[in-house]
């Protein structure tokens, strides 16, 4: 049966990882050389490759060991993306003011954490954010929990007295995302006592979870 586990990726083997984010576009080229172009992705899925090289054997032990756990490519995990993690600027902290998620009507308690990048995309719906770091504000004043409570596997902001109308809804927060293994095995060299080679691990990103 294929399940959500949640668990993080161990961030000290996500050291040199390269990828980021990558559409699927649709490329049909007529007689005359116009061109019409399509994709059906509304946000962009996710790739990564886990950096190879000589890792310890502790790094190896706990690689292969999450590795087993996951069965391969079955089950998907929590990934923190080190390109895109934060409701802000990388180079910045997160704040309860950095994402609009809502205005009030003094009946809806419930709201969705987004993240917008510009005017041109739909907003990218946030179901994994990380314990304990997100932060809201109503009308641009922070407020606290128990005020509000936050759904940690769907990315979902309850209050416990409905904001008023027309009341501006913030929130700041870091994210993960969901990942799978791409890959059905691993590929390990024992270099030398205590140290391998790891060969690089594909991960890529689970759109639906």
């Amino acid at each position: 049966m294929i399940e959500f586990h949640n668990v993080r990726f161990p961030s000290g083997l996500a050291f040199g990882t390269f990828g980021g984010p990558e559409f699927k576009t649709e490329v049909t080229t007529l007689a005359n050389g116009h061109e019409y172009r399509n994709t059906p992705y509304a946000h962009p899925r996710r790739r990564f490759e886990i950096n190879a090289g000589i890792k310890t054997s502790q790094q190896i032990s706990e690689l292969n060991e999450f590795f087993i756990s996951r069965k391969g490519r079955l089950h998907s995990f929590r990934f923190k993306d080190p390109f895109d993690c934060l409701s802000c600027d990388l180079n910045k902290s997160p704040s309860a003011l950095d994402q609009i998620i809502g205005y009030g009507d003094g009946v809806e308690r419930s709201f969705q954490l987004i993240k917008t990048y510009d005017d041109q995309t739909s907003p990218r719906l946030i179901k994994k954010p990380q314990e304990g770091s997100v932060l809201i504000a109503i009308g641009g004043a922070e407020v606290e929990q128990p005020e509000f409570s936050v759904d940690l596997m769907a990315g979902v902001v309850m209050f416990t007295t409905a904001p008023a109308l027309g009341a501006e809804i913030t929130a700041g927060y870091i994210f993960d995302i969901v990942v799978r293994f791409d890959t059905d095995s691993l590929d390990m060299t024992l270099e030398d006592y205590g140290a391998g080679v790891l060969q690089s691990i594909p991960l890529v990103e689970v759109l639906h979870a």
